[in-house]
């Protein structure tokens, strides 16, 4: 019989040897998403514990995607500050040094983004009233 049409031994929670598949490399970007924490979602109770000036005409998918968004943010920063410089553009290299210069004392070894992060790469969240409202609620539910 072929190895593919051997049979697999009932009852067994490893496969056998000739159905084993090696193990991929982890990439880089997979790597990324589980060294930047993610930004934790607001609970529909907590949502609802916002105030309603705050909330706005928001819904709690907005909230949670802004939550999305922020964190797709800060993975394509540190992804940028993670390359070896010789394999930066200048466009890349440029942002390598504005992420740079932003870091000081209090921020350092801490995964943080500024309002110029948000304006230049993201596509989701605009710092409207809107967007502002959604980083004031997330903020407001990471404080508590």
């Amino acid at each position: 019989q072929s190895p593919s049409k051997l049979p697999v031994p009932v009852g067994s929670t490893t496969p056998p040897r000739h159905h084993r598949v090696a193990p991929k490399e982890e990439t880089k970007k997979k790597t990324l998403k589980k060294l930047v924490p993610q930004i934790s979602y607001l609970t529909t109770d907590e949502f609802e514990s916002v105030p309603k000036y705050l909330k706005k005409r928001l819904t709690y998918e907005q909230v949670n995607a802004g939550a999305d968004e922020l964190h797709r943010i800060v993975i394509e920063k540190y992804k940028i500050l993670s390359m070896p410089r010789s394999k930066l553009g200048t466009q890349a290299m440029e942002k390598f040094h504005a992420f740079r210069n932003a870091e000081n004392d209090d921020t350092t070894g801490q995964h943080f983004f500024t309002e110029d992060d948000i304006r230049q790469m993201g596509q989701k969240i605009k710092l409207d009233s809107n967007g502002k409202a959604i980083l004031i609620i997330l903020r407001r539910s990471e404080e508590r």
